[in-house]
Order: C-alpha cells, then sequence, then structure tokens
C-alpha cells in the first residue's frame, strides 16, 4: 500500500511528524486497495456491525448526537479478515518505523472503520482522554472517491500558529498527527463520508 512511484509515505510522514508534528499525504495510496476496502466496509454495514460513535471513554462514555454523528465498527487486533489484516499489518510497519525514527515508544494500534452519513459531523476536540493520554499518533486514510470540496465533511485542524487548515477527505489520503497538540474536527458531510481511522499508542502510565 504504497504509493505509486513506489516511495513509502511513511518515510514523508516520519519527518513531518518530526518537524511541525502534522502529516499529510494527498492520495498517496492511488487505487490500488480503496476497493476491497470499501467493499469490506459496505458489507460490515449492510450485516448491522456499525453502532453509533460514542464520547469519552470507560464509564464517561456516552453517546451524544450533539457532538458527532458518525457511526463505527472497531477492527479486531488480530483481524481474519483478509482486507483487515493487511490494515492492520501496514499500521504494524508504519509503528516499527516510527519507532525505530522517533524513539516513539508505541506499543499498539487502534483502530475502526468510519462513516458519516449526510448531515453527520464530529464538533472540535482532542484524541486524547482525561483519564488515558495513551494515544500519542492519530492516522486517518479516506476513502471517498470523486469526493468534491463542494461534498462537505473536511477534516479541520487547528495548528499551534492560530492558522485553521481545512482538508478535503478524498479517497486514499493520509492525514497523521501528533494525538493530543492538534485540536480537530470534522465538518458537515453531505454525501457518505468513509475512513479507516486509528491511534498508535505507549503503555499508560501505572497510576492512571
Amino acid at each position: 500500500m504504497d504509493d505509486s512511484s513506489g516511495h513509502r509515505w511513511i518515510d514523508d510522514a516520519v519527518a513531518a511528524l518530526a518537524d511541525r508534528g502534522f502529516y499529510f499525504g494527498r492520495k498517496v495510496f492511488g487505487t490500488l486497495d480503496i476497493p476491497d476496502i470499501l467493499a469490506r466496509i459496505r458489507a460490515l454495514d449492510e450485516s448491522g456491525a456499525f453502532t453509533d460513535a460514542g464520547v469519552g471513554r470507560s464509564g464517561r462514555h456516552q453517546i451524544n448526537h450533539l457532538v458527532r454523528g458518525d457511526r463505527v465498527r472497531w477492527i479486531d487486533e488480530k483481524p481474519t479478515d483478509p482486507v483487515e489484516v493487511r490494515l492492520m499489518d501496514l499500521m504494524a510497519g508504519a509503528r516499527r518505523t516510527l519507532n525505530q525514527e522517533l524513539f516513539a515508544g508505541l506499543v499498539d494500534f487502534e483502530g475502526h472503520f468510519a462513516i458519516y452519513p449526510p448531515g453527520g459531523f464530529y464538533h472540535r476536540h482532542v484524541d486524547s482522554f482525561r483519564d488515558d493520554d495513551s494515544r500519542v499518533i492519530t492516522f486517518i486514510l479516506y476513502l471517498n472517491q470523486d469526493w468534491k470540496s463542494d461534498d462537505g465533511g473536511q477534516l479541520r485542524v487547528y495548528h499551534h500558529d492560530g492558522s485553521i487548515v481545512d482538508i478535503d477527505p478524498e479517497s486514499g489520503s493520509v492525514v497523521m498527527f501528533k494525538s493530543r497538540d492538534f485540536p480537530h474536527e470534522v465538518l458537515t458531510a453531505r454525501g457518505e463520508r468513509r475512513s479507516f481511522t486509528g491511534w498508535f499508542r505507549v503503555r499508560r502510565a501505572p497510576h492512571q
């Protein structure tokens, strides 16, 4: 799942994360694996495997449609479906590279498929919980073929310098950033918006 030139997107991601904590690769995945992933998402959705996404963790977890309106299906740590196996293998390889190059201390990855129906959104937030800051690096792979800016659903990212960047969720594009450092939101989608999203994590401190 490299881009068509054979260049590893993770090399660019590592350099960007080290420099500014944020990486955006536009359509770096081309179309090689996207149809298989979309077929897997459709099959899961038709079987009722997706559930309304919540906010918060553990005892604070709740469904709040005023905050977010997507549906998700979490991927097992050791999946058996070939598409999910490829994705998790990809993330394992990326984790090894991040650890080697950034000494990140990452121990695992958790991820899910996400579907935002028309009208779906997710208000501004950070990818770190009050009682669990194990998420260190956020990863997003967009899966929306023929997506146009007018379709909405942009990822709006708030950078350290006060600037705001909107990213179209185009198929094959990848976003990575330091989970605790970048507030972000998903603007209202006008079509069905799909992604594979997850987090590289470190081990939780004993006192947490």
